[in-house]
């Protein structure tokens, strides 16, 4: 009896693990040790056919290609949800904040999980309930290099539970993007750079994670058409599968996002809204393995802008004159040209003379004479005088 159980929990273990590996390629790309990160674009890569390398400008950089992490110049936040096929749970954070001229950091969370897997003995009843959980907490930075090359480097930190066992490991992406001039942006990244997962079972199982060398290219504006992008990546993972993504996006008004592309698993659509600091994207990306398709939703927010907007109101400074008496005002006097006289009669006869004032009643006027400045005045009758002009 003792040999019956251990021997239905070991085929119970097998089973689950079975089940484990069919979830696991139905959620991924063949089953590859974590390769659920592959589900770390982001609804705007996914609803363009998967290609992000050269486009992906916000905190999405962080698991698409850390080179673009250098370019971002705001405070951003960004949640992934992704509805998929066989009760799995996805989703992701991250967040990107730049710190002037020492680089751009960066952190998140991504995880997978499947709850309620059923495992069965060799007869077919049912030994237990267990979940499969995957989880990888990543740390970035990005710089610009001059004004043409970004360069970045991210570390994941992997986590991977079943039916009781776990299993660690560590993951280095690196990335560059290179922009000539103002329209055309290439990118690089190698991805699972000495990685691996190494269970806590007795046997110490050990799992490599594949790496992954991407390549891409976006076009914007292209043949002079306004506010629309091209975008291509191809993909090389491990030594055998390769994979190549395009597609396009249109921006109308500033405010509406289209999208469409194509890949290897078909035709995939997205859209986006944007408003004021946030944008909301969604995509429409078929599934590898079933019939159906994967949702993927994914919001940003502008957290911290380094400047202030150009619409922003600045309030000028104040500039506090200090109190001073009001001048007064100068008063101009109008200089009156002095009355002159001829004398006609008398011993001063010929002699010019200044008036002082006359006396119209008297029929006199009183004078002094040019010719002696300091002389004193002296009254003459009218009719002795001549007045000048």
């Amino acid at each position: 009896m003792k040999k019956l159980r251990s021997y239905a929990k070991i085929s119970s273990s097998i089973i689950g693990f079975s089940l484990f590996l069919q979830t696991t390629v139905l959620a991924q790309t063949g089953g590859a040790a974590g390769s659920f990160l592959t589900l770390t674009a982001g609804a705007r890569a996914f609803g363009m056919g998967g290609a992000g390398l050269a486009v992906t400008d916000d905190a999405m950089a962080l698991y698409v290609n850390p080179g673009m992490l250098g370019i971002i110049s705001d405070g951003q936040l960004n949640a992934t949800l992704t509805r998929l096929k066989f009760d799995r749970q996805y989703y992701d954070f991250a967040f990107v904040y730049p710190f002037n001229s020492i680089g751009n950091f960066a952190c998140g969370w991504t995880q997978l999980s499947i709850d309620n897997i059923t495992g069965r003995d060799q007869d077919g009843f049912i030994t237990q309930k267990f979940s499969d959980f995957q989880s990888a907490f990543t740390l970035g930075y990005g710089r610009m290099i001059g004004d043409l090359f970004s360069l970045g480097i991210s570390g994941k930190l992997l986590y991977h539970s079943l039916t009781g066992y776990s299993a660690t490991g560590s993951s280095i992406d690196l990335g560059v993007t290179l922009y000539i001039g103002d329209k055309v942006t290439m990118a690089g990244a190698f991805k699972n750079i000495n990685s691996s997962l190494n269970w806590n079972a007795k046997s110490r199982y050990s799992e490599t994670l594949p790496t992954i060398i991407g390549m891409g290219a976006a076009y914007y504006d292209p043949f002079g058409l306004r506010n629309l992008l091209l975008a291509a990546d191809f993909n090389l993972t491990g030594s055998k599968t390769s994979d190549f993504n395009c597609g396009a996006e249109y921006i109308i008004k500033d405010l509406i996002l289209l999208r469409s592309g194509i890949s290897r698993q078909g035709l995939s659509f997205g859209a986006g809204l944007m408003y004021g600091a946030f944008k909301l994207d969604c995509g429409y990306y078929p599934e590898k393995f079933s019939d159906g398709a994967r949702l993927h939703f994914t919001l940003n927010w502008l957290i911290s802008p380094q400047s202030a907007p150009e619409s922003a109101e600045v309030t000028p400074p104040v500039i506090e004159i200090p109190q001073t008496q009001p001048a007064q005002p100068t008063i101009y006097r109008e200089i009156q040209p002095k009355k002159m006289v001829l004398i006609l009669q008398g011993p001063l006869k010929s002699e010019q003379a200044e008036v002082i004032s006359t006396d119209p009643v008297n029929r006199t006027v009183t004078v002094r004479l040019i010719s002696l400045p300091g002389s004193e005045p002296i009254t003459i009758s009218m009719d002795h005088v001549k007045f000048l002009e």
